[in-house]
């Protein structure tokens, strides 16, 4: 896949560009030189700005994608199938978490504020003596502003 939502794409040595776009053939499934396994998503394709435009193309083409060439999905949209594995451990691992979490002692109020007295000399190194926005707005590089 080359994507790029929300951005102009940045160029990729070896792949053919025109202007700030790439040259996908294919409106359905967008493929780069009319290579078998190259796809094309988001900005690279529809040339727009337009995030929610380049969001739906890129949904649309990756399901698409799913479905026909890794075998995961329904036929109508639904591609659970992907993600259902990886979820199911998600879930057994939190559980065991959980479990490991309710076995331990409730935290003693000495060892509060400890973790309290350790989070403040954390925050006092970092420099973080005021409020949030404050200490947020003094250490934000200003080209991210």
């Amino acid at each position: 896949m080359i994507s790029s939502i929300g951005s102009v794409p940045e160029i990729i040595p070896g792949v053919i560009m025109k202007g700030e776009y790439y040259v996908f053939s294919g409106e359905e499934l967008p493929r780069y030189n009319s290579l078998e396994n190259v796809f094309g998503v988001g900005n690279v394709v529809t040339g727009q700005g337009n995030i929610r435009v380049s969001l739906v193309h890129s949904q649309r083409v990756t399901n698409q994608v799913l479905q026909n060439y890794l075998g995961v999905g329904d036929g109508d949209g639904d591609i659970s199938g992907a993600y259902a594995p990886a979820e199911a451990r998600a879930n057994a691992q939190a559980s065991a978490v959980e479990e490991h979490v309710r076995a331990r002692p409730p935290l003693t109020e000495s060892g509060a504020a400890a973790i309290e007295q350790r989070i403040a000399e954390l925050q006092e190194r970092a420099g973080y003596k005021t409020a949030y926005d404050d200490w947020i707005a003094k250490v934000t590089p200003s080209d991210l502003e």
